[in-house]
């Protein structure tokens, strides 16, 4: 037996799918507040929700264009308030502790990575700052740079001077 849907019934059930898909992002977008955020920091807090509310509007109007050929249909925003609540009330639970689990270990591979960084950098520069200044002075890197800035004022000067001469022959 040959059973159709109707246009507007697969365009619902794509805005529920859509509805969930926001369901998500919100859902990843808490979890990012409440691990890097110790100590509440109200600018970023709002930051993110403008991030969310854009990424959200422009999916939206893009499922306008694409699905309901730049038509608003007001079933569309139900079918996404549907999925975004159906998100909250039965995967939502287990897609955060996944999410959760992933959130930490990014940030915490990318701590210990800046942190391994800067300290080897910091290491790496009080051990050989003697050596560094000893090849700059050495090879007369500063010394040529301070000719070239002296030369590059004097030839400013002589530019300033010859516009002046030009202004008085007017």
């Amino acid at each position: 037996m040959y059973m159709s849907f109707s246009p507007s019934v697969i365009t619902f059930l794509i805005s529920v799918l859509f509805g969930m898909i926001f369901g998500l992002i919100w859902n990843i977008n808490l979890v990012i507040k409440k691990n890097s955020l110790k100590k509440s920091s109200k600018n970023l807090v709002i930051f993110l929700d403008i991030i969310f509310c854009i990424i959200v509007s422009i999916l939206t109007i893009s499922f306008f264009f694409k699905y309901t050929y730049s038509g608003f249909r007001i079933f569309v925003l139900i079918g996404e308030l549907i999925g975004f609540t159906l998100y909250f009330c039965t995967i939502e639970k287990f897609l955060t502790i996944i999410i959760n689990f992933t959130v930490k270990l990014i940030f915490g591979v990318y701590k210990n990575i800046i942190k391994g960084f800067l300290i080897s950098l910091i290491n790496f520069l009080t051990n050989n700052l003697k050596n560094i200044i000893i090849f700059i002075f050495k090879n007369k890197i500063f010394k040529s740079n301070l000719k070239s800035l002296i030369s590059k004022k004097q030839v400013i000067k002589k530019l300033d001077r010859l516009n002046e001469l030009k202004k008085l022959k007017r």
